[in-house]
Order: C-alpha cells, then structure tokens, then sequence
C-alpha cells in the first residue's frame, strides 16, 4: 500500500493486533509456556491470571484481525494495479516469496511465527480474487464453520469407539521444550530448520486455524471490495449495532465454554466442541474490537495526524519481526533464561514495556522515513527497485531534489 493512500483505520488495526500478538507471545514464554519455579512470590498468586486475562483477551483473535488486514491488503493491491492497467498477480506471487523467505530466517530464531503460514497460505488468493462477493462469503463462511470438527463430532456419535487422533507433530512438544529452555543457539536454530515447522503446522491444522485464516482473507477482500474501511464514517448507524452482537456472543459463547466441562461430555467429543466454540468465541470477540475500534475513529479520530496505533501498525512488518528477535535470547535458556523468573505477571509487564518502546519508536521513524526498514526491503525487493524514496526530506536542499 503506497504511502499517499494510507488508510489510518487498517495501520491501527494492525497495530492492535501487534499488541495482542506481543502480549500473547510474551506470557507463552515465547513457546516455553513455563510455570517459572524462581518467580517472585509476591506474584505467584496473580500468575495464572495475568496468562488467562491475555488468553481470554487476544489469543486467536490477533491474528484474527492480522489475517483480515492480509486479505484486504491484498485486494488494495490488486485493485490499484488494474487501475493503472496492471496485472499484478505474478508479482504479489513473488512478493510471497519474498515473505517467505523473511518467515523461515525468523521462524530459525522463533518457530511460532505466522509469516510462512500467510505466504504459502496467501499463495491461493490469486484465483479468488476476481470472484464476487456474494461467493467469496459463501466460501468464507464455510470456512469459518469448521465443518471438519462438526463431521467429526457426528461420527462421534455414530461410532462408540471413536478417539481423536493426536497431532502429527505432537510427539516433538516435549523436544521443543527441552531445546528452548536447555539447548545452545545452535540447537535452537537447528531444532527449529525443520521440526519447529511440524509442530507449528501441527498445532495449525488440529485446531482448525488453517481454515480460519483463510476464511478470514476472504472475507478481508470482500470489506476491501465494499470499500468498507474507505468508508467506514457512513456506518454511524450500523457499527454500534454490530459491536452490541458481537460481545452479547462472545459472552454467551465464553459461558458455554466454561459450562462445557459440567456436561460430561466424553473426553475427545469434549475437545472437539471446545475448540469449535473456541474458534467461534474468537470471531465474536475479533469482530468487537474491530467495530469498537471503527466507532472510536468515528468518533473521536479527527487529527490529520496519523495515531501512535497507526504508526505502529504501518511499521508492521519489522515490528512483528522485532518481536521474537530480541525478546527469544531474554526468555530462552541459551540466553538469561528469564522463562525461570517471568511468571505470567512479569511476563505481561514485559510484553507491556516491550510494545510502549515499539510505539514511542515507530513514531520517531516515521517522522524521518516513509516506510520501516523491512517494509522498505520488501516494497523494493517486489518492484526490484532499490531507488525506491526511503529518507523523507528534512532540508530544503533535500525538498528541491
């Protein structure tokens, strides 16, 4: 998305969800999910609730809100080429590759990152672009559905002997723990080559997420062939609405979660439901924050100045990628080990000041250049032009060339 036609609404969605997806990894001990033996004491008792409260709040929903901005990122594109008489599609295929290549060389340092997932997963998107929107709902919302788990929730009834398979990847849990809390750099990078891939994927598809999200890039293209976010100020009426069902159903869908456990329900049909819930809790809360954030811009965001979320959120890329890259050596065992000190309340207090540097700093940055430095990287790479304007002007010789 070219800087002159910058929608501020969709760079604060995603920095929202840079947020969540922050706070989310930090009180996972960035995949060690660790219970901290050496933590304070005085914070022992709030522990379990600082990582609940994230859970609760922005597990499966920042990436939720990350997947729908992909989809409407990628219709922007499309549609802004073919205004200029541009067939695009080869060159955001490319474009995947290059994110691609960004997600493994990150995915060495921290294997739970979503960036290999969106390039081969965004690889489809081409073919379902020029569909209307009508269809690109129907799909969507069969997607969305999770029909595999209610199959398998039928044959559960059908069949008395019925057992839900494990995971593929899930025998390698307990190597991913050993390597990230007692193994060298070397091992890490090592483990992390090829079997970190198999346990994100692994845990990807058992969960239904591979659905999900590509769902949610439909339904991405379809708000950006509505110009929904172009015009999200004609929706006074409609977004408050919206943002009332949205929460009424994600509390009544929380409450059938927690109740799930008091039904008796077998163990794997039980597993089933609550991740079929799970996922459904997780669009009702998604589409809150969405309409939450929409009615905020309507009415308070009148600064022709872009926000501080807005800011963060156009520095995406490399803010996501910061992420892991300096936070993994604090909380792995090759680094200061934190995972043994950083119980959830330490760990919420880190991805908190972690994400208040990342803000402060985006904003200055963007004060002095156009894009962040992977965004630019990447901008470059897809039109292999590397005399792509980086440095904004700053003097008035700078202004007159």
């Amino acid at each position: 998305m070219s800087t002159s036609k910058r929608i501020e609404l969709v760079d604060a969605l995603r920095g929202f969800a840079l947020i969540g997806i922050m706070l989310v990894h930090a009180t996972e001990q960035f995949d060690i999910f660790g219970n901290a033996p050496l933590a304070p004491d005085i914070f022992k008792t709030a522990d379990p609730f600082a990582g609940r409260i994230v859970n609760l709040l922005f597990s499966g929903k920042a990436y939720t809100i990350f997947s729908l901005m992909f989809g409407f990122s990628f219709f922007i594109q499309m549609d802004r080429a073919q205004e200029r008489g541009i067939d695009f599609r080869l060159r955001f295929a490319w474009r995947l590759m290059i994110l691609l290549c960004f997600g493994y060389i990150l995915s060495l340092v921290y294997s739970s990152q979503i960036l290999v997932i969106y390039a081969i997963m965004g690889s489809p998107l081409i073919l379902f672009y020029r569909l209307n929107k009508t269809i690109l709902v129907v799909i969507a919302a069969l997607l969305l559905l999770q029909i595999p788990t209610i199959v398998n929730i039928v044959h559960s009834y059908a069949d008395p002997d019925f057992r839900l398979q494990p995971a593929f990847g899930s025998k390698l849990y307990g190597e991913a723990y050993d390597t990230f809390t007692g193994g060298s750099l070397e091992d890490v990078i090592k483990f992390n080559t090829w079997k970190g891939h198999i346990t994100l994927w692994s845990y990807f598809f058992s969960a239904g997420r591979h659905l999900q999200l590509f769902g949610l890039f439909l339904i991405g293209i379809v708000l950006g062939k509505s110009r929904f976010f172009e015009n999200f100020r004609q929706y006074r009426k409609s977004v408050p609405l919206i943002l009332l069902f949205s929460l009424l159903s994600f509390v009544a869908l929380y409450i059938l979660l927690t109740k799930l456990p008091e039904l008796g329900i077998p163990r794997p049909r039980h597993r089933l439901y609550y991740n079929m819930i799970r996922a459904y809790s997780d669009l009702a809360l998604t589409s809150a924050y969405i309409s939450g954030i929409i009615l905020i811009f309507q009415r308070i965001r009148k600064s022709d100045h872009p926000s501080l979320l807005s800011n963060y959120g156009r520095m995406s890329l490399t803010n996501y990628a910061l992420q892991p890259l300096l936070s993994v050596p604090l909380f792995y065992g090759y680094g200061l080990g934190l995972y043994e000190y950083f119980g959830g309340t330490l760990s919420l207090f880190y991805g908190l000041f972690f994400i208040a540097i990342q803000i402060v700093i985006s904003k200055l940055w963007l004060k002095y250049f156009y894009y962040g430095p992977l965004e630019w990287t990447w901008r470059a790479l897809t039109f292999a032009n590397f005399r792509l304007k980086f440095k904004k002007a700053t003097t008035i010789d700078e202004l007159n060339h």
